[in-house]
């Protein structure tokens, strides 16, 4: 890891989900947008 860099791992167990795939690959890509937002200083998404 580089210095300045943090690292961010999300595990999730598809397995434990009634709703699908789906629903958390929406969310997980959300939370991303967020953190890359945060991240570089820029307003965080809305939806």
């Amino acid at each position: 890891m580089a210095p300045g860099v943090t690292e961010v791992q999300l595990i999730q167990h598809l397995d434990a989900l009634q709703g699908g795939a789906d629903p958390i690959e929406s969310f997980l890509n959300d939370y991303y947008q967020s953190l890359k937002a945060q991240a570089h200083g820029q307003p965080l998404p809305t939806y």
